[in-house]
């Protein structure tokens, strides 16, 4: 009777497993989402991670590998708080501070796929402090802290660095332009960025980019003098860039070629405000 009882036992808790089984497979569970901001694993700066013995810059490589690894491209939008990542980067930049490209791509990172746009400027800020002259890193940092923050005046100064490198006349050989449309949206007068492209346009040796400064100097010029004619003052510019005369229609002083006011788009200065 007892292994009769026995048997009975074992044949309910194998139907019951069975049946448990089934009824897993057939009901639908809800999918738990846990975001990387939430489960990841973050080692923020302190004084205790140079108490770690290990190789840092082995430890760091580790970690830029894990990072890499296991990168998603979920927004940041906590303003009150970094993205993980943010983290991530802080720390290797602390116990590697010659890694370039923890500056270099964390950054844009940053900045571009996680919106975390003060966690980028502040990494961008430590690479800065030991690439001093790093001509991306400047031109980055420039972009992320006009475009993203707003804040022109910082970005003229980046820029500023960048614009006297060597690396400026092959990768970014319009930099002057920027340089001088920037500094006219924080308030510099005509004169001032009319010398600015003057100068770029002297010394430039490229014929595309000479006809493109060009344009600009005839932009410039002919908004300066129009201006000038127009409210009827003296000492007035009556030819353009070109040395043809401006035309009188209607009372009005007008250009002989079209022209484009010299600035940022309208999209440039809505992104940097």
């Amino acid at each position: 009777m007892p292994k009769a009882k026995s048997i009975l036992i074992i044949f309910i808790l194998i139907s019951i497993f069975i049946f448990f089984n089934i009824l897993n497979e057939k009901i639908k569970k809800p999918v738990i989402h846990i975001s990387k901001q939430d489960s990841a694993y973050l080692l923020k700066q302190g004084p205790y991670l140079n108490l770690i013995p290990f190789p840092k810059s082995l430890l760091s490589s580790l970690i830029w590998i894990n990072t890499l690894l296991e990168s998603d491209l979920q927004k940041h939008y906590q303003a009150d708080e970094n993205s993980w990542i943010y983290y991530r980067f802080m720390t290797m930049a602390q116990m590697e501070p010659f890694f370039y490209e923890n500056y270099f791509i964390g950054g844009k990172y940053l900045s571009i796929i996680k919106d975390d746009v003060l966690g980028a400027d502040h990494l961008y800020t430590k690479g800065l402090r030991v690439y001093k002259h790093d001509f991306w890193l400047l031109i980055n940092s420039g972009f992320n802290k006009y475009f993203e923050l707003g804040e022109i005046k910082k970005a003229i100064k980046l820029y500023e660095r960048a614009n006297i490198l060597p690396e400026r006349v092959k990768h970014f050989p319009i930099m002057p332009s920027l340089l001088a449309k920037l500094k006219r949206e924080d308030g510099l007068g005509l004169e001032d960025i009319y010398k600015l492209i003057q100068t770029a346009y002297q010394k430039e040796q490229v014929p595309v980019l000479k006809e493109r400064y060009k344009e600009a100097l005839y932009s410039l010029k002919a908004e300066k003098d129009l201006r000038c004619l127009n409210i009827k003052a003296i000492n007035c510019d009556r030819f353009d860039f070109f040395g043809n005369p401006y035309i009188r229609q209607n009372g009005q002083f007008k250009a002989e070629r079209k022209w484009k006011k010299f600035e940022l788009s309208d999209r440039a200065k809505k992104k940097g405000r």
